[in-house]
């Protein structure tokens, strides 16, 4: 009896590949994916184990046309824990793990009433075919883990669900490139052409020698020379852990862009991968990136990214380069990033041997969420300890979690910076002063008073009524994520225009305008918060240097304005400081702020305990039983009980929301809706269903039905408003 793997249309034909094709092209493929942290045999096993299932007459009458439902994963499992009972060899067990999960991902061990651990006594089917088309598995022994144990407990467990979470990468990576292959090799082709490292770096060096011919001599300019140099000369240095302390214009994005390239040569790594925690910046960077060094080789990957391809080959490898970060230049979200090394989802797990001999440009580092820290450091070291990584934590604000012993483990961190803080000096363009106590009436009136600034506050109520007290103003904008990404990517346009051609502009924003956005106000009011947020606010205030000085105010608001929980404690330590240093904004008060921070909140660096469930999962030496599924629930990186509300402002919105009727790609609508879509709050979607303004598309999507409540100044108008804090990312 022929075998088959999988059957594919094409024209009037089925086309069938035989089983033992797939079985030993997934295994040629995982033996390179797991090379570099384990011996090849690893990979081979998990190929030819994983489909072992589909040598089964149920299987074979389901792949010739029977609508019969078919397991199939849990035949190559079986088969591995059986080795596992057999020799007490760990890596059986987290192998079976793996085979298991390829398809629905990694499962909770459990007990023998549940979990992982009851399926794996479901019989096993036929295997004696695949014995005779495939032959002998190697053999496999714990040295062939080129995995650093380090001696604690918590490494060890951290180490090995972590390297299984590694495997199942390599696995799931390998059986979709192989299914897209057959029979045309769409996957191969997709993937043919990989720049080098070293041409990517000729092109940045041609680009730096135009800047540097066409740029003026300045103090600036022969500051930002200087924070250059060091880090290229950083680059030529080993793998490990770097930090970079720059604070707003002084050319950090191409200098991190540098640094990286002469690395990856010099350390013959495959990858840079830039995470940034907002989505304006990963526009600006990935424009700059495009630039510089093409825009065929960046990867854009964040929820507001249009794919800008129509044509079928084109449209796989975009497709392909999202599922498993194949591209060399790799920009995203720390969503998307920190949520790939902790999820036990397949789909998302995909790209993480991608990640594996890459550097790692974390920016903005000191916005981790503090309950997620200590997992988030311990990922990042074990990247740096047994992946062949290099991390780099860039901010103006660096949280120097290696001086405030947040890692678990002590790690180097090298500044890149010869001394920050002269830096710090020598780009010092504005002027604080801490107003204390103000009304909405107060600011409002100040601002009244600027021909051109800014206001910062923490909440979209906050935002929202000062702005209402400035109505009448010439030029003056909101600007909030009760507005949808393409609404306020306008309105920033606008602003820069003003600015630019030198008229009146007043703009009050919630804090999605403070990190990394490219506008230059002359003065910016920032209501109380944490010192960090406060720097990147002041990076807002007299950008290009135009003025001598730029004037930064910080004030207090009427208490119902200052936010919650988390929010308040870092206001409350930020009024601290602001009231004892009198340089409240340069690295000693940064450093002061983050050090009280940590003590106050020590117990909250891993909230959800994570670091002790992968403790957990090490029974004893022979007996590992992870529970994937709950890391994975336990760590949701923006805890943002939201819900997708699309705004029908354009007739393009409502075209595409026409398509989502007719196409069984639904998510790939949704993606281009990203741009048209605001997330909202159960309260507020309730009020909109009572005022029935809510309409449901194809029963998945939320759309706007009256626009009546979509305010061209603010966005969205809630009736039953409560004061949410506002983020985006």
């Amino acid at each position: 009896m022929e075998y088959y793997g999988r059957s594919v249309q094409q024209k009037e034909e089925i086309v069938y590949q035989f089983l033992k094709d797939h079985l030993k092209n997934v295994a040629r493929l995982c033996e390179g994916f797991v090379e570099p942290i384990s011996a090849p045999q690893i990979g081979t096993i998990l190929g030819y184990l994983h489909d072992v299932g589909k040598y089964s007459d149920d299987f074979q009458r389901r792949i010739r046309g029977e609508k019969i439902r078919v397991s199939h994963a849990d035949a190559g499992a079986r088969i591995l824990e059986e080795y596992y009972m057999h020799t007490k060899n760990p890596l059986y067990r987290l192998l079976t793990y793996v085979v298991y999960g390829h398809h629905s991902g990694l499962h909770d061990y459990g007990t023998p009433a549940k979990g992982m651990c009851k399926q794996l006594k479901i019989p096993s089917t036929n295997v004696s075919a695949w014995k005779e088309e495939i032959g002998v598995l190697p053999a496999i022994s714990p040295q062939d883990l080129k995995l650093q144990l380090r001696g604690k407990e918590e490494f060890v467990g951290f180490t090995l669900q972590f390297y299984t979470r590694f495997l199942l990468s390599c696995l799931v990576d390998a059986d979709r490139i192989d299914a897209q292959d057959f029979p045309n090799l769409e996957a191969t082709k997709a993937m043919a052409v990989n720049t080098s490292m070293e041409t990517l770096k000729e092109r940045y060096e041609q680009h730096m020698t135009r800047l540097a011919a066409n740029a003026r001599e300045s103090h600036l300019n022969q500051i930002r020379k200087g924070i250059l140099k060091n880090c290229l000369d950083k680059g030529r240095q080993k793998k490990g852990m770097y930090s970079l302390t720059v604070p707003t214009g002084g050319g950090k994005t191409l200098s991190s862009l540098g640094f990286a390239l002469t690395h990856a040569v010099a350390n013959k790594q495959k990858r840079i991968i830039y995470a940034i925690p907002f989505t304006s910046i990963i526009e600006q960077n990935a424009s700059v990136f495009a630039d510089v060094l093409g825009k065929e080789h960046i990867l854009e990957h964040h929820s507001n990214y249009e794919n800008p391809y129509n044509k079928q080959e084109e449209l796989v490898k975009f497709q392909l380069a999202q599922e498993n970060w194949h591209e060399p230049i790799v920009v995203t979200t720390n969503v998307q990033f920190f949520e790939t090394l902790f999820s036990h989802k397949a789909t998302k797990v995909r790209k993480l041997h991608n990640i594996a001999q890459s550097i790692i440009i974390l920016d903005e580092i000191q916005s981790l969420p503090n309950k997620y820290i200590k997992p988030c450091l311990m990922a990042l070291n074990e990247l740096v300890v047994n992946y062949g990584c290099t991390v780099v934590l860039c901010s103006a604000t660096q949280p120097e979690y290696h001086k405030n012993k947040l890692f678990l483990e002590e790690v180097n961190v090298e500044e890149m910076i010869e001394n920050p803080s002269k830096l710090f000096e020598e780009l010092k363009r504005t002027e604080e002063h801490y107003l204390g106590e103000q009304t909405i009436e107060e600011i409002a009136c100040k601002i009244r008073a600027d021909r051109q600034a800014l206001c910062i506050v923490n909440t979209k109520k906050h935002a929202r009524e000062i702005f209402e007290r400035l109505e009448g103003e010439e030029n003056c904008f909101h600007l909030s994520t009760n507005m949808y990404p393409k609404h306020r990517k306008t309105i920033l346009s606008s602003i820069r225009q003003l600015l630019k051609d030198d008229k009146p502009c007043k703009v009050i924003a919630t804090q999605l305008i403070e990190a990394g956005v490219d506008i230059d106000f002359p003065i910016v009011y920032r209501s109380i918060t944490g010192i960090d947020s406060i720097v990147q606010a002041a990076g807002r205030c007299n950008r290009e240097g135009k003025l001598a000085k730029g004037l930064v105010y910080v004030f207090k608001p009427e208490e119902e304005y200052i936010g919650k929980e988390y929010l308040a404690l870092t206001a409350g330590i930020g009024e601290m400081i602001l009231n004892k240093e009198e340089a409240f904004l340069d690295l000693p008060s940064i450093s002061k702020y983050f050090t009280y921070l940590f003590d106050i909140t020590h117990q909250n660096l891993d909230y959800y305990h994570i670091l002790q469930l992968c403790t957990d999962g090490i029974q004893n030496p022979y007996d590992i039983r992870f529970n994937f599924e709950e890391i994975s629930t336990n760590f949701k990186f923006i805890d943002n009980q939201g819900y997708s509300l699309i705004i029908p402002n354009e007739e393009s919105v409502n075209e595409l929301l026409e398509q989502v009727r007719f196409t069984h790609s639904v998510q790939a609508i949704v993606r281009k809706l990203a741009s048209y879509t605001i997330s909202v709050k159960r309260y507020e979607l309730d009020g909109l269903k009572e005022e029935g303004a809510l309409r449901i598309v194809e029963e998945t999507l939320m759309v706007l039905d009256d626009l009546k409540f979509y305010n061209e100044d603010i966005g969205l108008v809630i009736k039953k408003e409560q004061d949410d804090f506002d983020y985006v990312i």
